[in-house]
C-alpha cells in the first residue's frame, strides 16, 4: 500500500543507481560529489556542501494530487516472480557489509534492517546488482547511517545489526483508490555545468521508466511534468534545477491467504559499534 514517502524513496533510490553505477562511495557517473536524498535540504548542509563543490538532490513530493480512481474492487493476485536475487551479510574488517548476487528481475523486493532502522527496495525494469547496491546505500543514508557500496556489495562501518531478505509476492490484494500526484526532483549545484551534466542524467533515466515499482509488488505510472532552472548568488552561488514527475500510483488492501516474502531470518553484530551519525552535507568520492 504505497503512499507518497514510499514513493519517494523510491525515486531517491532510482536516482542513486543512477548518478552511482559503480556504487555509493565510488566515482559518479559524472566524477561529481553528490548527495542524494529524500526530503528537502536544510540550509547549513546546502551551503556547506555548495562551498565544497558538491552537488545535491532531493526528492520531495508536492502539494496536493488528484483523485483519478476508476477500476472496480475486484481480487488481484500480486505479481508472482520466481526469486533470482540472493543477498548474504557478513562482518568484515571494514564493518558489516551485504553482498547481493543472482539476477535482478522484477516482482522482487528487499527488505533491509540496518540496527533499529528499516528501508525497502523494489526491483526496477532497467536495474543491475550495482544499481540495486547504491539504491539501497543510498536509502541507508537518508536514515542517518554511513553507507558505501562498490559493485554488489554494500558496507555500513557503523552498525551493529545488518538484516536482509528478497522476497516475492503472493497474497491477493483490493484497489481501494488511485492517485496522481508529482514530485520534484532539484539539483543543486555551485556551477551551471554541474547542474547541467547531473540534471540531464537524472532525466534521461527518469524518461525511460514508464512504471516505479513499489516494495508491495505495486507499480506507479511515472510521466515526466515539467524542468526549470533559477539562479541565485544571495549568499553563495547556488545553480538549481526543478525536474518534476507526476507518478500514478494505487492505494491497495491485502485481502485472503498469502505471504509477502520480506522476512528477517539472520542478524550479525558488531562488537566496535560506532554512534549513528547525521546524514552529512555530501558523499565524498574516492
Amino acid at each position: 500500500m504505497p503512499d507518497f514517502s514510499e514513493v519517494t524513496d523510491t525515486l531517491a533510490g532510482v536516482i542513486a543507481g543512477l548518478l552511482y553505477p559503480g556504487g555509493i562511495g565510488q566515482p559518479s557517473a559524472t566524477g561529481d560529489i553528490i548527495a542524494i536524498f529524500p526530503g528537502w535540504p536544510t540550509p547549513k548542509c546546502l551551503n556547506d556542501a555548495l562551498k565544497g563543490g558538491a552537488v545535491q538532490v532531493s526528492i520531495y513530493p508536492q502539494r496536493g494530487e488528484k483523485n483519478v480512481t476508476r477500476y472496480p474492487q475486484e481480487a488481484r493476485q500480486y505479481y508472482k516472480a520466481d526469486k533470482t536475487l540472493t543477498a548474504a551479510t557478513a562482518l568484515t574488517a571494514d564493518g558489516l557489509v551485504l553482498t547481493l548476487g543472482g539476477a535482478p528481475a522484477l516482482g522482487q523486493t528487499l527488505g533491509i534492517l540496518v540496527d533499529h532502522a528499516t528501508v525497502a527496495y523494489a526491483v526496477q525494469a532497467n536495474d543491475t546488482l550495482a544499481s540495486i547496491a547504491a539504491a539501497i546505500a543510498s536509502l541507508i543514508f537518508g536514515k542517518g547511517k554511513l553507507a558505501t557500496s562498490l559493485g554488489p556489495v554494500v558496507t555500513v562501518p557503523s552498525a551493529s545489526r545488518l538484516v536482509c531478505n528478497v522476497g516475492v509476492g503472493g497474497q491477493q490484494w483490493v484497489e481501494l483508490k488511485r492517485q496522481q500526484k508529482q514530485f520534484m526532483v532539484t539539483v543543486w549545484a555551485p556551477d551551471p555545468e554541474k547542474r547541467a551534466r547531473i540534471s540531464k542524467l537524472i532525466d534521461t533515466g527518469l524518461a525511460d521508466i514508464k512504471w516505479l515499482r513499489f516494495p508491495d509488488y505495486t507499480a506507479g505510472l511515472n510521466i515526466y511534468v515539467r524542468g526549470e532552472d533559477s539562479d541565485s548568488a544571495a549568499e553563495i552561488t547556488l545553480y538549481r534545477r526543478d525536474i518534476v514527475y507526476q507518478v500514478e500510483y494505487p492505494t491497495i488492501k491485502i485481502i485472503g491467504e498469502g505471504v509477502t516474502e520480506v522476512t528477517l531470518i539472520e542478524q550479525n553484530f558488531n562488537a566496535s559499534h560506532m554512534p549513528e551519525i547525521d546524514v552529512p552535507a555530501q558523499i565524498v568520492s574516492t
